[in-house]
């Protein structure tokens, strides 16, 4: 399927007509939050594949840019609820205290041997 649409350039998800305003210079893509801060064009891409690779959580979706011919993988995963963010951020500190290091001294080795 070829389809000449409003897309977002990080996601070339459709862009909903509410979603975008003339006024605006920069806004979040509803569909994978990615700031888009230059303008939109009518861009034409054909999806090549969408399937779930660990449902509900990631989905794939496989784009081609009908002009360019570049194809494009893109991961799609659902946004945290406000509540989840909040769930994370406080795991991520209680972790960060209990390891009592500095991460950043750290290489990526010792941080896997470390946090086992």
């Amino acid at each position: 399927m070829t389809e000449t649409t409003m897309k977002c350039p990080h996601c070339y998800a459709e862009l909903p007509p509410q979603s975008i305003s003339d006024k605006q210079t920069a806004f979040p893509c509803p569909i994978c939050g990615e700031n888009i801060t230059h303008g939109l064009s009518k861009v034409q891409v054909e999806e090549l594949a969408f399937y779930p690779v660990n449902e509900p959580f990631a989905y794939i979706k496989i784009i081609k840019n009908s002009e360019t011919l570049e194809r494009y993988y893109k991961v799609i995963e659902p946004f945290l609820s406000e509540e989840e963010q909040k769930t994370l951020a406080f795991i991520q500190e209680k972790v960060v205290k209990a390891l009592n290091v500095s991460l950043s001294e750290l290489s990526y080795e010792k941080i896997e041997h470390y946090l086992r």
